[in-house]
């Protein structure tokens, strides 16, 4: 394992658990191609924030990083409005169920609404 998929693993875990990043000299252009390739850009993004300055990737890749970040809060808003169009639709038609998985998982993220999935699973 290279130092580049080593401190995005340790992003991540930060990330999860509530810590501050370590300072790291990384190709910061690998770490976008992981985030990007596992959907975490808006998590990683969320991460930098807390790295000094001189540490974050340079303006335009940080600003690639943040437009993901933008797109995973708005996919998720419009995740949560299909989540209660459902839950309307069977509440009112008196059909029991429940929601599993990504949908209700999220809710134990340290930011709910960078938590990936797909779909709404019921």
């Amino acid at each position: 394992m290279n130092a580049e998929k080593e401190y995005f693993i340790h992003l991540l875990s930060c990330f999860l658990n509530g810590d501050t990043p370590r300072i790291a000299d990384v190709d910061w252009n690998e770490i976008y191609k992981l985030a990007e390739i596992h959907n975490l850009c808006g998590i990683i993004c969320q991460q930098i924030k807390y790295l000094p300055k001189e540490n974050q990737p340079k303006e335009q890749l940080k600003s690639y990083f943040k437009q993901h970040l933008g797109f995973a809060i708005r996919l998720d808003e419009k995740r949560d409005s299909a989540k209660h169009l459902v839950d309307g639709f069977l509440n009112k038609n008196g059909i029991d169920h429940i929601f599993v998985k990504g949908v209700e998982i999220k809710s134990y993220y340290p930011v709910p609404e960078l938590r990936t999935s797909g779909g709404i699973d019921v």
